[in-house]
């Protein structure tokens, strides 16, 4: 499933920073496919694919700490424009 994260960044430079670390190693059936932060670095929309939300938010929480907080949504696909390709997820 696609699942959209909503980040309020209250650090930057950190979020930035450990964000970039989380991306480099993601757990075996998640994939991170957009990172589309706003121009001042304080909100920023990343799509994901998983198993389950569970799966993308405990990785993402524990990754990104305190540096932002995160809304999560499963994406309603037949609703869905420009959706990536799905990839196989275990």
């Amino acid at each position: 499933m696609f699942v959209t994260v909503l980040h309020t960044v209250h650090d930057p430079v950190t979020f930035q920073e450990r964000g970039h670390a989380m991306t480099s190693r993601v757990p075996a059936g998640v994939r991170v496919h957009h990172f589309l932060p706003s121009t001042d670095l304080t909100r920023a929309i990343c799509l994901w694919e998983g198993p389950a939300v569970a799966g993308v938010s405990a990785h993402v929480d524990a990754n990104l700490g305190d540096a932002s907080s995160q809304d999560y949504f499963v994406v309603a696909d037949e609703y869905a424009l420009g959706l990536p390709t799905r990839q196989e997820v275990a």
